[in-house]
């Protein structure tokens, strides 16, 4: 796999292909981001919040997803964000 980032908005999510702990690194102007995890066919993996001193922030995913693509959403202020997620 070729590693790669996924820009979208002045955003960055890194690393690109990841094994479960992947960061965003997002100009979010409010204090708490919204976040939502689906698979391919839209299913709601995990969705949650999350505050950050700076720009950027990380997420663990649980060990109980298995490789493939998801779906990772950032919504700030009624902005949302896609970025397609490789899971080895």
């Amino acid at each position: 796999f070729k590693t790669f980032e996924s820009q979208d908005a002045g955003n960055v999510l890194f690393p690109n292909p990841n094994l479960g702990v992947f960061s965003i690194k997002a100009d979010i102007q409010s204090e708490k981001a919204i976040f939502e995890l689906r698979d391919t066919n839209g299913m709601l993996m995990e969705q949650g919040s999350k505050n950050s001193e700076n720009d950027l922030y990380t997420f663990r995913l649980a060990e109980q997803y298995p490789p493939g693509i998801y779906i990772f959403s950032l919504n700030e202020n009624g902005r949302k964000n896609f970025y397609k997620l490789l899971l080895r």
